[in-house]
This record gives C-alpha cells, sequence and structure tokens, in this order.
C-alpha cells in the first residue's frame, strides 16, 4: 500500500473475520478516531508499520467482537487514556517496541478478561500504582527494556493470577519485601540486566513459593545470602551469570531441591562450598565458567545426575578423577581455557560424549579402554606431540586438534573413528614440515 496518512475506510458489507493483518509493505502515519468501525475481527495486527499517532476511541466499534489488538514495532510515543475503552474482551495487548513514555493510569481500566500484556522495549519510567488494578486474570506481563526505576507497593497487588514476569533490562536497583506479596502463583521471574547490587536476599522472593524460574542475571550482585532462596521451594531454573559473585555460601541451594539448571557463569567465584549441592541430587547443568576457581575440591560428588559441567575460563591446573566419581550421567565437560598441564586422565572420557580441553598445556590425551559413547572431541591449543590415542571410540564424529605440536600422522591413525565427519589438524608440526616441503624440495640438497 505505501505511504498512508491514516487508515482507508473498510467497506460496512464486510463479514466477520478471525485475523486482519495490515501488510508490513505499508506505513500509516495515524490511527483515527474509530479507524476500524465497520471491521468485525477477532485479532487486530498493526505491527511493524511506522503508526506515530493513536487519535481517541481509535477501536471504538470493536467491543463485541475483539481479543487480541498488536500495536508493537511501531513509532507511537503517547497512548490516549481511551484507547481501549469498552474493549472488556480483550485477553492480549501488546505495545512492544515503542517509544511510551507515560501510562495513564486508566488505561487498562475494567479490562478483567487480560491474559497477556507485551509493553517492553519502550521508554517507561514510572507506572502508576493503580494501572494493572483491574487485572485479575493476567497471566503474562512483560515490561523489559523500559528504564523503570521502581515497584510501586501496590503495582501488582491484584495479580493473583500472574505466571510470568519479565522485568529485564530496567534500572531497578531495590526491590521492596512486599512488592511480589499478591504474585502467589508466579512461574517465572526475569530480573536480569538492573542494577542490583550487594548481597542478594530472601526479602522479595519469600513468597514466591511456586517459583519455577528466576534470573537475575547481568546485575552487580557481589553475594548470596544463606537463605536467599528460602521461599521459592520449587525453583528448577536459577541463572545468577554475569554477576560480581566472589563466594558461595554453605546452604545456599538447600532449600531449592527440584533444581535443576544453575548458571554461575562470568562471576569471580573462587571457591565451592564442598556441601553446596548436598541437597540438590536432581541438578542436571551447572555452569561455572568464568571465574577464579583453581581447586575443583569435592562439591560434585552429591549431584550424580548432572550431565552438563561447565568449567571452562577458570584456573584450573588438574582435573581429579576423584571428584568426578559420582558423575555417572554426566555428558558434556568443557574444560577449556584452564592451566591444565601434562596429560589428561583417559578415564574422564569413557562416559562421556563431548568433551572440550582446548586452550590449555596438555601433551598428551590418551584412553586405554574404549569411550564407546564419545561423538566429539576438541584439543586445540594444547602441546600435545602426537594425536590423542583412541583405543575405541566408534561414535566419534568430531576431532579438533588444531594448534598443537603433533609431528606424526599416519593411515591407522584414525582407524577407531569409523563415523568421523569433521577433522581438524592445521596449525601443527606435521603440516608445517608438509608445506615447508612443497614451497622448498630442494632444501638441504646442493643445487646443481
Amino acid at each position: 500500500m505505501g505511504l498512508l496518512q491514516q487508515v482507508p475506510a473498510f467497506d460496512v458489507s464486510y463479514g466477520e473475520t478471525e485475523l486482519l493483518v495490515v501488510s508490513t509493505n505499508t506505513t500509516i502515519v495515524r490511527l483515527q478516531s474509530q479507524a476500524f468501525a465497520y471491521v468485525k475481527t477477532r485479532r487486530l495486527l498493526l505491527r511493524g508499520l511506522n503508526i506515530t499517532v493513536v487519535d481517541h476511541l481509535v477501536f471504538s466499534g470493536l467491543e463485541e467482537i475483539i481479543i487480541s489488538i498488536d500495536l508493537g514495532d511501531n513509532s507511537i510515543s503517547q497512548l490516549p487514556y481511551d484507547t481501549f475503552f469498552r474493549l472488556t474482551r480483550l485477553t492480549t495487548i501488546k505495545l512492544d517496541g515503542n517509544k511510551i513514555a507515560v501510562l495513564d493510569q486508566s488505561t487498562f481500566r475494567r479490562m478483567s478478561q487480560l491474559r497477556f500484556i507485551s509493553l517492553g522495549n519502550n521508554l517507561l519510567h514510572q507506572l502508576a500504582p493503580v494501572l494493572f488494578r483491574d487485572l485479575i486474570n493476567l497471566q503474562i506481563l512483560q515490561l523489559q527494556g523500559n528504564d523503570i526505576l521502581t515497584i510501586a507497593e501496590d503495582l501488582l497487588a491484584n495479580l493473583r493470577n500472574l505466571e510470568e514476569l519479565d522485568m529485564s533490562d530496567n534500572r531497578l536497583s531495590t526491590i521492596s519485601a512486599d512488592a511480589f506479596a499478591s504474585l502467589t502463583n508466579l512461574k517465572h521471574l526475569n530480573l536480569s540486566g538492573n542494577m542490583f547490587t550487594g548481597i542478594l536476599t530472601s526479602s522479595f522472593l519469600q513468597q514466591l513459593g511456586k517459583l519455577t524460574k528466576l534470573n537475575v542475571s547481568r546485575n552487580d550482585i557481589s553475594a548470596l545470602k544463606s537463605d536467599a532462596f528460602q521461599g521459592c521451594r520449587q525453583l528448577t531454573v536459577v541463572d545468577l551469570s554475569n554477576n560480581r559473585l566472589t563466594l558461595i555460601q554453605h546452604g545456599t541451594f538447600r532449600a531449592v531441591t527440584s533444581l535443576k539448571l544453575l548458571d554461575l557463569s562470568t562471576n569471580s567465584i573462587e571457591s565451592i562450598p564442598d556441601d553446596l549441592f548436598d541437597a540438590n541430587n536432581s541438578l542436571v547443568e551447572l555452569d561455572l565458567s568464568d571465574n577464579a576457581l583453581v581447586d575443583i575440591g569435592r562439591f560434585l560428588l552429591n549431584v550424580s545426575h548432572l550431565r552438563r559441567l561447565d568449567l571452562s575460563k577458570n584456573f584450573l591446573s588438574e582435573i581429579p578423577l576423584s571428584a568426578f566419581r559420582n558423575l555417572v550421567n554426566l555428558v558434556y565437560l568443557d574444560v577449556s581455557d584452564n592451566r591444565l598441564e601434562s596429560q589428561l586422565d583417559g578415564r574422564l572420557l569413557l562416559q562421556l560424549e563431548e568433551i572440550m580441553i582446548d586452550g590449555n598445556k596438555l601433551t598428551a590425551v590418551e584412553l586405554d579402554k574404549p569411550s564407546v559413547s564419545l561423538v566429539r572431541l576438541t584439543v586445540s591449543s594444547n602441546s600435545l606431540i602426537n594425536l590423542p590415542r583412541l583405543f575405541h571410540a566408534p561414535e566419534m564424529a568430531l576431532l579438533d586438534v588444531t594448534n598443537n605440536e603433533i609431528s606424526a600422522i599416519t593411515d591407522l591413525s584414525f582407524t577407531c573413528c569409523r563415523n568421523l565427519r569433521q577433522l581438524a589438524l592445521a596449525s601443527n608440526e606435521y603440516f608445517r614440515r608438509v608445506i615447508s616441503g612443497l614451497v622448498f624440495p630442494n632444501r638441504g640438497r646442493p643445487v646443481s
């Protein structure tokens, strides 16, 4: 359609439709009053049209039928208080990706059927305490990517059916103890990318008894109080990555006995208490990459169901087999970019499917027993003199030994890897000699 100053008139004879979509090839400057008065549609998609102006009562006439309105990815800066006036059947409103700085306190008045609101990526900095007062059936609220500084005490008071709250990438630095008190059915909470500092306590989490996923990554949290998760006994996923944690206290995760995924990557953790996971036998994935660990200790002995472990980018000088003796379900291990030296104990590889050991100082990797599950082995940028000695790895599909000092490769080097599909050998002594011989074939011989 190209550039339009406003919504074109609709024929009164149009029948009822499930969805009305305005093409993204169209630019509509203004949504004029009663623009859709003769439209009979349940869902209205007006996303990405570069709309800048919304008049009063723009959706008047849709009161008896409309259930979903999508105004996302436009250039709306002001929304009239009566934009959704009497649209009490609405279950979904999307206003994400606009330039809205302020919402009138009556914007969502009497909209008790709303289940989903997306207000992410706007310029909101303060929300009226009564803005969501009537949204008693709201299940998903997205407020990410704004400039919100505080959560008014009563802002979320009536959202007892809320299950997902995303307030990531705002400017929150504190949350009052009662801010989430009414969110007794909340399951997912995302507070990543805010301005939280210091010690994370249980104050605003203690009443979230049904919470299963918590994301507080990309903040400046330096410590976790031992009872931080005391009230969140159903947590299965916790993301604390990209903070400033230096120490984890004893018993921090003791209350969350259903924990399955824990991300502590990109912090400054120097050590892990041996008993940290003594009540977390259900843990399946643990990411401790990019920290300051110098020793593994005994903290892995109680997580026998662990399947994925990332210890890359630390200061580990050895991987003791004793620390792994109870990890009978481990299939993925990343210990790249540490300070491992000498030879890696091949018994670590027997049950693994993927292991990354790149960026260390290993001189040898040898297996004297079959590793029937191993699919991927990367040992680039080490000090290997010989190819990894693989006794029997029938499922091996990828082997990377680039940037080592390997000097010999024979026709029998890979007979144990019948399914090998990707082989990386570049930047080794063997190839430097081959290339040298090709470029200077008479080197060392007298020239006649």
